[in-house]
């Protein structure tokens, strides 16, 4: 898998948090996407130090071996807006419970 790599890299340090968000009903998806994944890392300087390690070279070729890589739609954001987070909220009430001796 593309992601134990990464992770394993000098190139792969450079990220924070890696995931990998599977399409509902891939095959119904006009445009062909059936997955998105998304990288977090400290900064846009961040991530371009990863791609200037010596190893990242072994992270570029191995999705060339299942992916369509021309096909591969790629954007670098800024950090987001968050409108509103019901998860935060939920982990961060369980949290204070806990401190509070609460189950």
């Amino acid at each position: 898998m593309h992601g134990p790599l990464i992770a394993g890299t000098k190139s792969g340090s450079h990220v924070l948090r890696s995931e990998q968000h599977h399409s509902v009903g891939a095959n119904e998806n006009a445009r062909g996407y059936d997955s998105v994944t998304i990288q977090w890392s400290a900064s846009a300087d961040a991530f371009s130090d990863s791609l200037k390690e010596d190893d990242h070279p072994l992270i570029d070729a191995d999705p060339r071996k299942f992916l369509d890589v021309d096909g591969l739609e790629f954007i670098l954001t800024e950090e987001p807006d968050v409108v509103f987070d019901r998860l935060y909220a939920k982990w961060r009430q369980r949290t204070t419970a806990r401190s509070r001796g609460h189950p």
